[in-house]
C-alpha cells in the first residue's frame, strides 16, 4: 500500500492523501458492499415476516428493536468511507502508526 501526500487545501486546512492499493481492491470493496446491501434487504424481509400476527403494541416494540439493529449494521458497513477507514486503521496498527496525531481528526 502506498501513500501519496497530495497537498493541503488552504481554504479548509485539510490535507488530501491518495492511497494506492493493489489492483482489484475497488472491485472487492464494491462486491462486499453489494453483498452487505443484499443481506440487509433479506434481513428487512425477515423483519416484516416477524411482525405478522403481533398486536400493534408488540409490533411497535419489535420495529424499534429492528430499527436499532439496522442502524448498528449501517453505521458499520453501509458507507464505503467507513469501510475504508476500518482498513486504514488496521494498516496503521500493522505499521505501528496507530496513535493520536496532533491536528489530525
Amino acid at each position: 500500500m502506498e501513500y501519496d501526500d497530495v497537498g493541503e487545501d488552504e481554504d479548509s486546512g485539510e490535507t488530501q492523501v491518495t492511497v494506492r492499493v493493489p489492483l482489484g481492491t475497488r472491485l472487492a470493496l464494491t462486491s462486499g458492499l453489494e453483498r452487505h446491501q443484499a443481506w440487509t434487504q433479506q434481513l428487512k424481509a425477515h423483519h416484516r415476516t416477524q411482525l405478522k400476527g403481533l398486536t400493534p403494541q408488540q409490533g411497535d416494540i419489535l420495529r424499534a428493536e429492528q430499527r436499532q439493529a439496522l442502524h448498528v449494521l449501517r453505521s458499520l458497513l453501509d458507507k464505503r468511507g467507513l469501510l475504508i477507514a476500518f482498513g486504514v486503521r488496521q494498516e496503521l496498527q500493522v505499521q505501528g502508526w496507530d496513535r493520536s496525531w496532533t491536528g489530525v481528526e
